[in-house]
């Protein structure tokens, strides 16, 4: 049986978490303030907040669907695995990366990643073609943590209709895969759910 939820409030002394290959879609280590290792793979986890795990030397969140990563806070890692995310924003950039940090961001939206050293990243991290590393990327926000449910506004909209983004025609609401939701206002989203 696969996990979907994880309460580790009251785990304050935990230093080593393996909860990969389960169905997790979030996961909060804010109160485990002593982790040294994170496992999360294999998982539908959007999001992480690894800002308060300064301890943390060793991060595994490969195959899950994670846009952005903040690991500024992080002094200790020296291993980093985000590979076949949706991420399109990384800042490793602290100025204490002098421990040898090795990083997987292969498979990723990533154009652009922000780094203390750029000659560094470039020949020991591994990464797609289209990745640049830059100690400055236009970023707007980086990876505002959190965001609940209560803090979203959303507009009632009528939906019109569904385009399957892959064949690029109009269909029903398939789970799994990316759609096109357009609505009577002209407006329009990408809609992608996890089932």
């Amino acid at each position: 049986m696969q996990l979907t939820s994880l309460d580790l409030t009251n785990k304050t002394d935990l230093q080593i978490l393996d909860c990969s290959n389960n169905q997790l879609t979030s996961l909060d280590v804010s109160n485990n303030t002593a982790l040294t290792s994170l496992d999360c793979s294999n998982n539908q986890v959007t999001s992480i907040d690894v800002s308060v795990n300064a301890s943390l030397a060793s991060l595994n969140c490969k195959d899950n669907l994670i846009k952005c990563l903040n690991i500024t806070g992080n002094p200790s890692l020296v291993d980093v695995n985000v590979n076949n995310n949706l991420l399109e924003i990384l800042n490793t950039k602290n100025g204490a990366w002098s421990n040898g940090l090795t990083a997987d961001l292969t498979e990723n939206n990533l154009l652009c990643a922000m780094v203390d050293n750029i000659g560094y990243a470039t020949d020991n991290w591994t990464y797609d073609a289209f990745t640049v590393f830059n100690t400055e990327c236009a970023y707007q926000d980086p990876c505002a943590y959190p965001v609940g449910i209560s803090d979203l506004t959303i507009p009632s909209k009528s939906l019109v209709r569904i385009f399957d983004v892959s064949l690029g025609r109009e269909t029903t609401y398939k789970p799994n895969t990316l759609l096109i939701y357009l609505y009577e206002d002209g407006s329009a989203e990408k809609v992608y759910v996890v089932e």
